[in-house]
């Protein structure tokens, strides 16, 4: 497929734990699940039998069952930072590994510019996109474009053999051959 079309991918923010409550402190995910599908959900969900475990197998992922749901507003803010600097989709791979499969708290400073360091970014201008006001302001403008999003993933496809603005709008996930 990418030989035949051309791709421009951004990531654009999507807070699940804002329109769902979720403390700042985080809870564990296993209990979120419960409380919002109920407890056979939750379980079948974390079995190594369950379609999402099975197909991430299959391209090397093994998620961990001990994670927290957090709130990733920072996350956000600093994948912002990221794409001025040609990095959103690697620190965007860096955040997804370190949460999903390390349980890594993506709503921890510390954490979160030491992932930005690993993929290239200066620590420092890390650090100051997750508290400068400039930042916020960034976040604000993106999330409020966002505000259409009603499930990740979300694909937002243009194209470019037809008239301004004509595209198609997608959400979940997706085989390869509706992609």
């Amino acid at each position: 497929m990418k030989d035949e079309f051309t791709f421009n991918v951004t990531w654009k923010p999507f807070l699940l734990q804002q329109i769902h409550n979720v403390p700042e402190r985080g809870i564990p995910l296993k209990d979120y699940l419960w409380q919002k599908y109920g407890k056979g959900y939750a379980e079948d969900i974390f079995s190594a039998n369950s379609s999402v475990n099975r197909n991430a197998a299959k391209v090397g992922i093994v998620f961990s069952s001990s994670r927290l749901m957090v709130p990733t507003k920072k996350a956000h803010m600093l994948l912002n930072h990221a794409s001025k600097h040609g990095k959103q989709h690697e620190l965007l791979e860096a955040i997804f590994q370190a949460y999903h499969c390390c349980t890594r708290n993506v709503n921890d400073d510390f954490v979160l510019i030491e992932i930005a360091g690993s993929v290239g970014l200066d620590p420092a201008g890390a650090r100051g996109a997750l508290h400068s006001p400039e930042a916020l302001q960034d976040f604000d403008r993106a999330w409020t474009q966002s505000q259409d999003i009603s499930g990740v993933p979300r694909f937002d496809v243009y194209l470019q053999d037809k008239p301004s603005g004509s595209h198609l709008v997608f959400s979940g996930s997706q085989s390869v051959d509706t992609l």
